[in-house]
């Protein structure tokens, strides 16, 4: 009982110690995706921060590589903010965003499963040897520091040997997003599923039926255009024209909302087949209803979509500042990588001018996990009063991570960044193309190597994977 209580007492002094650290605002709290009233939703807000996977600095693991370091202290914070971003995303994927951490309580199998990928061992098919390793095919050796990009194209490769979570990790390049790419990455071959065909770049219109504030997807049908084929009429997939009455899809599915004005109402014109091209009425399909087990649907692999980004040249630049900010506020965000020259910190927050942040630079002994012991995970879970910093020290390298469960996920990403942020900005943080830009390289969706494994196996060379030719540095970091 007396270890109860102290816990809980510990957990009064947080909630003082962080309502007396914050700057005086009226202004929600955001925190990938979700809005606090800190002085109403304290516990809730906390809650929700300690139920990050954290990733810190640890030491006395098995060397890197059998003779290289047996500590990542003092070079390996980049790394562990990659290891939180892409833990964020197989959280959601798997357990939603809902998702709460209890402590002594209980976890689900899932969660497990997860923590186990991040492991300080080198069969752990997230842990910092591998990462270490795979980092060497990008130009860094074990033990130097990692840039916001560098990490990006990391994760991207370790996912590839990951058959369990089926992840496709999406990093732009030259501060624009492809969404045919995304699409052609994403979409599951094989499947009945084909791309949706290109119809112009021209006035977005909401999804009709669905509720403003959280759109299920967008339409690039451009309006009074003869012949312009609206994506959403593919033969293989109708149109998803929910009702306010109808199951909430992962992307809504939030106990606040993405709170933005109303979208313009438009005028639909009539979208064509692909055969005859003649006008036809839009049918509500049946509502997704999976749980949060199964996350997806057989159509679409989920994406953690990584957005490298240059937003000044010494320090940030203020014209940045409230699009950053607007990022921290949709469904779909997985938080941003960046901090200091050479201190990286994990940022999963904003209130005001002010920018919250997970920080990898504490050292502790790495966890020994036995056979049939439940494993202690306390270590992985921030339990201090969270951190954070002014927006305008914050280094203008960083990485901006979006993670999209579903095709209609992604849709309505795209829907948001066109009104939230391209339309409301004279300077862009990044550009959303419909098409593969001609100028670049061809487009070839990473695939996995013809290596037998499990994604558990230790990477000895980053030769066994496979270079795709857009795979270049364009973002110096």
């Amino acid at each position: 009982m007396e270890a109860v209580f102290a816990k809980y007492e510990n957990q009064i002094n947080v909630f003082s110690e962080f309502l007396e650290d914050l700057p005086d605002t009226e202004e929600p709290v955001w925190v990938l995706g979700k809005s606090y009233n800190v002085k109403t939703e304290r516990a809730e807000l906390l809650s929700d921060i300690q139920s990050r996977l954290w990733f810190s600095y640890r030491k006395k693991f098995c060397p890197i590589g059998g003779t290289g370091p047996s500590s990542d202290a003092g070079w390996g914070c980049m790394l562990r903010c990659g290891q939180m971003i892409l833990a964020q995303a197989l959280l959601c994927s798997h357990l939603g965003r809902a998702w709460r951490w209890r402590g002594e309580r209980g976890q689900p199998e899932d969660y497990t499963r997860i923590l186990h990928c991040f492991l300080d061992k080198k069969d752990c098919c997230y842990s910092i040897h591998q990462m270490a390793q795979m980092g060497v095919g990008e130009g860094k050796s074990v033990g130097e520091w990692y840039g916001p990009n560098t990490v990006a194209q990391v994760l991207k490769k370790l996912v590839l040997f990951d058959d369990w979570n089926s992840l496709a990790v999406y990093v732009s390049m030259d501060n624009t997003v492809v969404i045919e790419d995304i699409k052609k990455q994403c979409l599951q071959p094989g499947s009945g599923s084909r791309l949706r065909p290109s119809c112009g770049w021209g006035e977005v219109f909401p999804p009709a039926d669905s509720p403003s504030n959280a759109p299920d997807h967008i339409c690039f049908y451009t309006a009074g255009k003869q012949g312009s084929v609206c994506p959403h009429s593919h033969t293989h997939h109708q149109t998803h024209a929910h009702t306010r009455s109808q199951p909430r899809t992962h992307s809504q599915h939030k106990t606040h909302t993405h709170r933005h004005s109303q979208p313009p109402t438009h005028t639909h014109h009539q979208p064509h087949t692909h055969t005859h091209h003649e006008p036809h009425t839009h049918k509500p399909s049946q509502p997704h209803t999976q749980p949060h087990s199964q996350p997806h649907t057989p159509h679409w692999k989920p994406l953690l979509l990584v957005i490298p980004l240059r937003m000044g040249i010494n320090n940030i630049n203020p014209v940045y500042i409230q699009a950053l900010k607007e990022c921290f506020k949709m469904p779909q965000s997985c938080g941003v990588l960046g901090g200091k020259p050479n201190l990286a910190y994990y940022f999963i927050g904003s209130l005001g001018e002010e920018l919250l942040y997970l920080d990898p630079h504490t050292t502790q002994t790495t966890v020994e996990v036995e056979p049939g012991v439940a494993m202690d995970d306390h270590s992985y879970h921030w339990t201090r009063t969270p951190r954070h910093m002014k927006i305008t020290s914050l280094d203008p390298s960083v990485s901006l991570g979006f993670f999209c469960q579903s095709e209609e996920d992604f849709d309505s990403w795209c829907y948001l960044v066109q009104q939230e942020i391209l339309k409301k900005t004279s300077q862009r943080m990044f550009e959303l193309v419909e098409n593969h830009p001609p100028h670049w390289p061809p487009f070839v969706p990473p695939t996995k190597p013809e290596v037998h494994t499990t994604g558990a196996e230790f990477i000895e060379s980053p030769d066994q994977l496979l270079e795709s030719e857009e795979e270049f540095e364009i973002l110096n970091v």
